[in-house]
């Protein structure tokens, strides 16, 4: 089956120099299973100096206007393999490799290539998330931003290799951080990809912690939305591990809803805001510890657990705490905002690492709204404690 191409391989050659965007693929799909595309021993000592900023690139791979900018092409089997590019110094484009508005990628392999001083980075794929198969392996990467590592935007390839690459520092000076290129723009198109549903869930678990810290039994109904929202998301992916999280965690939500709602003879509240005693930290430390042992156990049966990745521990971690928080909050436990604290804490690194920045700042607000509803319950204990205290002397 022939790949259907609709601007061949662009390659513009003068005096020893690749005009920008030095090769560029406008693709309108190349089909699962075609033979493979590749770019290989284009050698050119310095890109010229038009190149300068977003004006160019070595490679250059996306939909373009031909067919619009919708992401309405796939790609299968692409290799770089043996490339070599530098900049002219003082012109540095800002991207080396720019993969862009693919859905869908897989089987993309990039080696033996020697990259010199791109501004942002040697290779950028947006949205990252779309690769399935990536492998970048033996390339010489020197004085390129981003400590010559790629960079991905929205998410990261889910089989990702990197090996055997060398990482130089450039005989000029390094390329300084680039704040609109490394963190504003990748913001940006996060925020234009984000979906509604994504920002109800995450505003309804900000009200939610805000309703806890107030005491208002309504947090479980709200929080049973983004339960509900990211349940939903785990059917489509069909994941079993989403499913059984969110029937537990909606559990804990209709037991904790009762739990609030019972009032004793003269109508006040049964539950009352209390610390854990130092016999009940060390229990729920216990259960937190056989959670996460179990959960990973699971995961790593059902083939979901990255052992070669930090981020495979930190999601156990993450799951195991809010389960142990939604428990203690059933039972109006200050601990509960530890936990809280805790899974908002590890997630801000988390979703920075897997290249979702805009979830990283929701994690930072969600963090600031635990820590004020352990400041919040702390004072109501403080205040009950000193009522109790007053009321005692009165008798004594």
């Amino acid at each position: 089956e022939v790949a259907r191409i609709a601007a061949a391989v662009l390659l513009a050659r003068h005096a020893n120099q690749i005009r920008p965007a030095d090769i560029v693929v406008r693709v309108h799909s190349i089909e699962p299973k075609a033979p493979q595309l590749e770019i290989l021993n284009n050698h050119a000592p310095i890109i010229s100096a038009l190149g300068k900023g977003n004006n160019g690139s070595f490679i250059n791979i996306n939909c373009g206007t031909l067919f619009g900018t919708s992401l309405n092409y796939y790609i299968y089997n692409f290799s770089v393999i043996d490339n070599t590019c530098k900049t002219a110094k003082g012109f540095e484009p800002f991207y080396g490799i720019l993969i862009s508005g693919a859905p869908q990628a897989s089987a993309i392999a990039i080696k033996g290539n020697k990259i010199t001083d791109f501004d942002v980075a040697w290779l950028i794929i947006n949205p990252g998330r779309a690769i399935d198969s990536l492998i970048v392996d033996s390339n010489i990467l020197t004085g390129n931003g981003n400590s010559n590592k790629p960079l991905f935007i929205l998410g990261s390839p889910s089989n990702y290799s990197y090996s055997n690459n060398r990482s130089l520092s450039s005989a000029g000076a390094s390329p300084k951080y680039n704040l609109k290129q490394r963190i504003i723009r990748p913001l940006y198109y996060e925020m234009k990809d984000v979906d509604l549903l994504e920002i109800v869930a995450v505003l309804s678990l900000i009200i939610g912690l805000w309703f806890a810290s107030k005491e208002i039994k309504y947090v479980f109904p709200v929080m049973l939305i983004p339960i509900g929202i990211f349940g939903m998301f785990g059917f489509e992916q069909n994941s079993k591990v989403f499913l059984l999280l969110s029937l537990m965690y909606i559990a804990l939500c209709g037991y904790g809803w009762w739990k609030w709602s019972k009032r004793n003879i003269r109508g006040h509240r049964i539950v009352r805001v209390s610390q854990n005693s130092k016999k009940e930290r060390i229990l729920n430390l216990v259960i937190f510890a056989g959670l996460y042992l179990g959960l990973s156990a699971v995961l790593f049966f059902l083939g979901q657990f990255n052992w070669s990745s930090p981020s495979g521990f930190a999601e156990s971690f993450v799951i195991a705490s809010m389960m142990i928080a939604l428990w203690l909050l059933t039972l109006k436990k200050t601990d509960s905002w530890y936990y809280f604290s805790v899974v908002f804490l590890v997630a801000i690194p988390l979703y920075f690492i897997k290249n979702y920045l805009l979830f990283s700042v929701f994690s930072g607000l969600s963090l600031a709204a635990s820590l004020w509803g352990l400041y919040a319950w702390n004072c109501l204990v403080k205040r009950i404690t000193q009522k109790a205290v007053r009321s005692s002397d009165k008798y004594v």
